[in-house]
């Protein structure tokens, strides 16, 4: 396995994530835009937009309703849908 070096943030990486099948990978930063690349080559495969600020966490669901804050962003990656969800 080769390291990879991903362009894509503008600000310091905050936390890295992996989807259960391991083909995604999802990164946040202090800028507002967190990614997802393709694990296999580095491939920037979109930017989620919607944020205003630092993003400090991500998390990949796989069906299991949010209940960690009162207010969430939520984006479908199969359709690039972004919605504010009120839990």
């Amino acid at each position: 396995m080769r390291p990879l070096m991903l362009h894509g943030h503008e600000r310091a990486i905050t936390q890295i994530k992996y989807n259960r099948e391991g083909d995604l990978l999802f990164s946040c930063s202090k800028d507002p835009t967190p990614n997802v690349w393709y694990s296999i080559n580095g491939e920037r495969l979109g930017s989620f937009d919607g944020h205003n600020g630092t993003v400090w966490c991500i998390d990949v669901n796989c069906g299991t309703p949010p209940k960690l804050s009162p207010e969430l962003q939520m984006l479908n990656v199969d359709f690039g849908i972004l919605r504010l969800v009120h839990v």
